[in-house]
């Protein structure tokens, strides 16, 4: 009797123990926690601008733009999103003017990531209320934030002793941080420190997809962005806060180029301030082009919401061919752009080849002149051809191609490629019956991206049933070739856009050298770990204990997903100070 005592203790532990072992497994694989059937999953992206723009204290200014965090949490979880993306910059970095500032309004990570044992984040204001607020909305969220982390003696130490990133953290429904992205590819950010090497950052969630993602400027680059698709990601979250740049880099058009190019999904979230010409938001399911998209010429917070097929070629989801929705704001000429004058500029012609280097262009067109009513104006077009090095504002110098048509004004060369004024005296001068362009580039493919460009006069790109894309790459010849599907007019640009990566200038590592040492009075806590020791236990119950205990735990474990929820909710009225 007593042996069938011992081998029923020994199994109801054994169910403990496996039970307890399911549960951390769940904790670290969400997918245990809210897996369905369902080939899709709804996903919302925010065009934010920050409230704290119009404000200079720094307390104050990440004071209101994290009350409109938590609203927009709160709305997304009303309207069942399962993730929330928010845009680059737009927490507790824009704005804010000296790296003194910044590191006081930083957020600290104290712990691992990920370490979803370990969820208490109350030493930080900013972490702890979104934490919560994730948590009570049980959704996924990926915030952009200025982290600081403290060092000494490194080789990639700040002088000052502490390290800014330009950081994406991504809490799960629990509220705790699965996943940490430093960007690598920084673009006008002097406070701003970078990792020796490029982040591969990627989380899975309970719904099984696997998400990647990387910030802003990071998209023109090899790594991390196409490390992601090397690594077989085909789901991407992209905050950024885009300088839209005419004709071939404006926030949309690249967005909806790159998940064309990539057969991905692209879930993109960008900052907006139009005077400063950051807008640009959308849902982009690979091919298949955007779900919805926005640009918007004013100061205004729009939140996009769709349902994402969790396989980019889902047959299902090409049958239903969504209505295709785009937001565009009026008062255009309240939008600042940059604009990249084309280097090499030739007269429309219907058939043109042109060859620079080892890339060959090769334009056939066809197209019917239009009548110009009175008292409008007729834009009108240029091919365009480059492969080289350019600069980006005088920071980075990168290797690009381009072979496009690109509007231009008053047959002035000095307006192709820049936004067209006053559109309401501006008409179309010719109608496209049909664009072929192709490009051949006698070199290996590894270090190039080509995508196709489009873009109309409203700054939103052409909707991708309306051209087609084919690329044929061999060992050591890659042919692209993008070519119209339909007659158009309206156009910006139409063509090829691609990075030769061979010709970029190394990005050096970022060890700022400061000529006054700020100081910071925090200290960093101490993370307590508590090892458990099953065998210093001493377990000394009667069978009918073990029974109850053990069915408890296990009733426990099915019923409460959040067991481990350390968190006490933040009190908003009496938030203290950002600076600790």
């Amino acid at each position: 009797m007593k042996s069938v005592l011992n081998l029923v203790c020994l199994g109801l532990l054994l169910m403990i123990s496996k039970s307890l072992c399911d549960y951390e497994n769940a904790t670290n694989d969400s997918s245990y926690q809210f897996e369905t059937p369902s080939s899709f999953y709804t996903a919302a992206v925010v065009e934010f601008h920050a409230p704290g723009d119009e404000l200079i204290d720094p307390e104050e200014i990440v004071e209101a733009n994290l009350d409109e965090y938590l609203r927009l949490i709160d709305e997304a979880s009303i309207k069942g999103v399962d993730i929330l993306v928010f845009p680059e910059a737009s927490l507790n970095y824009n704005g804010i003017k000296t790296r003194e500032n910044l590191s006081e309004i930083a957020v600290e990570i104290q712990t691992e990531v990920p370490d979803i044992t370990n969820c208490d984040y109350s030493h930080d204001v900013i972490l702890n209320e979104l934490s919560y607020a994730v948590s009570n909305a049980s959704i996924y969220a990926l915030v952009n934030v200025v982290e600081i982390e403290f060092c000494n003696d490194t080789e990639l130490c700040s002088d000052d002793g502490f390290n800014l990133y330009n950081t994406n953290i991504v809490f799960d429904r629990n509220g705790c941080i699965i996943s940490r992205y430093r960007k690598f590819n920084l673009f006008i950010e002097p406070f701003m420190n970078v990792t020796k090497e490029p982040d591969v950052a990627t989380f899975e969630t309970d719904f099984g997809v696997t998400f990647g993602h990387f910030i802003c400027f990071d998209i023109l680059f090899k790594s991390p962005a196409l490390d992601l698709i090397n690594l077989n990601v085909t789901h991407l979250l992209y905050p950024s806060m885009w300088y839209s740049e005419t004709p071939f880099l404006t926030s949309v058009q690249i967005q909806q180029s790159f998940a064309h190019r990539k057969n991905i999904v692209l879930l993109s979230s960008g900052t907006n301030s139009p005077e400063n010409s950051n807008t640009g938001s959308g849902i982009y399911i690979g091919r298949h082009g955007a779900v919805d998209k926005i640009i918007s010429f004013k100061n205004e917070t729009r939140m996009i919401i769709a349902e994402i097929p969790k396989n980019v070629d889902d047959q299902d989801y090409v049958s239903a061919s969504p209505t295709v929705k785009s937001y565009i704001s009026t008062d255009m000429d309240k939008l600042k752009l940059w604009n990249y004058k084309p280097q090499n500029i030739f007269p429309l012609h219907k058939h043109f080849v042109t060859t620079i280097g080892k890339v060959s262009c090769e334009f056939t067109i066809k197209y019917v002149k239009l009548d110009i009513p009175e008292g409008h104006i007729g834009y009108s077009y240029r091919l365009t051809a480059f492969s080289g090095i350019r600069t980006f504002s005088g920071l980075v110098n990168a290797g690009e191609i381009n072979c496009a048509i690109i509007s231009c004004y008053e047959n002035d060369d000095n307006t192709c490629g820049k936004k067209i004024e006053n559109t309401t005296n501006l008409v179309p001068s010719l109608e496209f019956l049909s664009i072929d362009i192709k490009v051949t580039i006698e070199d290996n493919s590894e270090n190039y991206q080509v995508m196709p460009t489009t873009l109309k006069t409203s700054l939103l790109p052409l909707q991708t049933n309306k051209y087609e894309f084919v690329s044929v790459v061999d060992d050591d010849i890659q042919i692209y070739n993008v070519k119209s599907s339909e007659k158009l007019s309206d156009l910006m640009t139409f063509g090829i856009y691609g990075r030769n990566f061979n010709l970029d200038e190394k990005m050096a590592q970022k060890k700022l050298k400061t000529v006054e040492i700020f100081l910071d009075n925090r200290d960093a806590s101490e993370i307590t770990y508590f090892d458990e020791d099953d065998d210093s236990i001493e377990i000394k119950m009667t069978i009918y204990v073990i029974l109850m205990v053990g069915l408890s735990i296990v009733t426990a474990i099915m019923v409460y997903r959040k067991l481990q929820h350390p968190y006490v909710k933040p009190d908003l009225g009496k938030r203290k100070s950002f600076v600790s």
